[in-house]
């Protein structure tokens, strides 16, 4: 153990003074998801407690006081559960949830409390030795008090947590693929709600599962406790990551999405399964089809930059589920892509009467029904294969 401020040490202590302060922030955040905001902020908290009892094993601190030697351990089953949480909470924001349903959640901690009382009940000068071996790989030994309890109570905590985590994470996963799908069937515009901050912060938090695991089998890699030295380094990270991302979550989202959240539901299923009871025959989704196409043509609604399906279908008069389901069916489309297939029309128009002079690209964009310039690449790409300044040359020089 050293008892010196050394580049662990600062590092462990800076992220958890930064941890409580963003928690702090975030609590009293009055923009966005509130119940988002809080749960966030537990995590990081949660975050910085673990930064700060590393801290304070790094130089020494429990050489003076070992009986409080893991006294933070539990909190480890706590983190994929809020991580799981705060993902449903950011994508389906609507939906009232029973807290006998939450509480179930804080069940693998409790039981972490039981298998590792035997440990607790060791007294300090024990409890700093067993802890010191474990950092370095070593085994408990019989001379031990409860040896045997002691490592089948440890053994199972470390297999519950890495079982627990892998679980969560998968489940956290799917929720935001099932996220990403939804909004693709409903908003026409989706940067400021497609929660890839989040997407990246499940990967960071994938990370240091990985590392997590190593740890757990080679603790003493190359002499030095490395992984466990990384796994701090990226905790502080994200820290900063959650708390400046998580602060910047957009009002829109949660009143947009919690008005449709019915619709997104249905929206994630495959197309036979979620029109099986629609009333709609073909002959009469042919009919609106032509009114669609005809609209679109005719009054150019894709302009509106935060143009959603409920809005066009109010437009046309018909049902959201019905308009979903022409777009579905009739053209292979979700939403997303067929409003910014007519943007990319509309640009290629602007490209043109641009001749020989060089267009602003901005401008162009806006003027499509863009609302910024990097949805308008994405989706001129994705539609032409090529950029909209490639696509330019192609109309200066054509390729014979």
């Amino acid at each position: 153990m050293d008892n010196s401020f050394g580049l662990i040490s600062t590092v462990a202590l800076l992220g958890a003074a930064q941890g409580v302060f963003l928690a702090l922030a975030l609590l009293n955040a009055r923009n966005g998801d509130t119940r988002a905001h809080r749960l966030l902020a537990l995590l990081t908290f949660f975050f910085a407690l673990d930064l700060g009892e590393e801290y304070l094993y790094q130089t020494g601190f429990f050489h003076s006081v070992p009986n409080l030697l893991q006294g933070l351990a539990p909190i480890d089953l706590l983190y994929a559960p809020l991580i799981y949480l705060y993902v449903l909470q950011l994508t389906s924001p609507g939906v009232e949830r029973n807290l006998r349903g939450v509480y179930w959640h804080l069940l693998p901690a409790l039981t972490g409390i039981v298998l590792l009382l035997p440990f607790y009940l060791l007294d300090g000068a024990d409890k700093l030795e067993l802890t010191e071996k474990l950092r370095k790989g070593g085994d408990i030994g019989n001379d031990t008090p409860h040896a045997m309890l002691i490592q089948l109570g440890l053994t199972l905590f470390i297999l519950g947590t890495i079982v627990q985590i892998g679980v969560y994470l998968l489940y956290s996963i799917k929720r935001l693929k099932h996220h990403s799908v939804s909004i693709r069937n409903e908003f026409s515009d989706i940067d400021r709600i497609n929660l890839v901050w989040l997407r990246n912060l499940l990967l960071g938090i994938g990370c240091i599962f990985i590392l997590y695991l190593g740890d757990q089998f080679f603790p003493d890699l190359m002499g030095m406790n490395i992984l466990g030295d990384a796994i701090t380094v990226i905790i502080v990270i994200l820290i900063y990551t959650m708390g400046y991302l998580g602060l910047r979550q957009p009002i829109i989202f949660t009143k947009a999405l919690q008005s449709e959240q019915s619709t997104s539901a249905a929206n994630t299923q495959p197309s036979e399964e979620k029109y099986n009871r629609s009333g709609l025959d073909r002959e009469t989704s042919l009919v609106f089809l032509n009114e669609l196409t005809g609209y679109m043509e005719m009054n150019k609604p894709y302009l509106e930059g935060d143009l959603v399906l409920p809005q066009l279908a109010q437009q046309l008069g018909i049902t959201t589920n019905y308009l979903s389901q022409i777009i579905n069916e009739q053209l292979s489309f979700n939403f997303y892509d067929f409003i910014n297939g007519y943007r990319v029309e509309e640009a290629k128009k602007f490209i043109c009467q641009a001749g020989q002079e060089k267009p602003n690209i901005l401008n162009i964009a806006l003027e499509s029904g863009f609302n910024s310039k990097s949805a308008f690449y994405t989706a001129f790409k994705k539609a032409t294969s090529m950029t909209p300044t490639q696509y330019r040359k192609t109309l200066i020089s054509p390729v014979l």
